[in-house]
């Protein structure tokens, strides 16, 4: 093997009891489908068939299948059946900028507009400063979490003065 190219097959020797629980873990109807996946490129690979067959009968990629089986080797079965965590990205507004936004919805359009559209808001939010260059998504889904609808303005307080 060449120094830097990963090793493509492993040699897995389940134990009775783990190749117990996974056959049973896929007789039951708990399990997700990528579990359900993980657990045969296990049972699979026990019984030594080769990544690209198993990523064939499995529906999944190879790399999947060297994932799942360099996971098994390396931290065990549980590790294998589950997934890491993934934190995500970071947030695209800050919560001072949320607030602002709005405070904004909830605010009359401006002059020559009947009511807030996404597509305004969210230019009116960054021509006025009160957060960077964003998606009109991003706002829908803010808007959306804190239940306001300015486009319908029956849904939003308006300010007296």
């Amino acid at each position: 093997m060449t120094q830097g190219r990963a090793r493509t097959e492993r040699n897995i020797r389940l134990k009775a009891r783990e190749r117990r629980a996974l056959e049973e873990l896929l007789r039951g109807d708990e399990p997700s489908a990528r579990v359900r996946i993980r657990a045969r490129v296990l049972l699979l690979s026990h019984e030594d068939w080769d990544c690209a067959s198993i990523a064939t009968a499995t529906g999944s990629s190879t790399s999947t299948v060297g994932r799942v089986r360099r996971r098994y080797c390396e931290e065990g079965l549980k590790a294998a059946l589950s997934e890491r965590h993934r934190p995500g990205g970071r947030p695209k507004l800050s919560a001072q900028e949320e607030q602002r936004v709005v405070a904004l919805a909830c605010t009359d359009p401006p002059k020559g507009f009947a009511r807030w559209s996404l597509r305004l808001l969210t230019s009116e939010a960054t021509r006025a400063g009160i957060i960077p260059r964003v998606s009109r998504e991003r706002i829908r889904v803010l808007l959306h979490e804190h239940g306001i609808k300015p486009w319908r303005e029956k849904n939003v307080v308006h300010s007296s003065s």
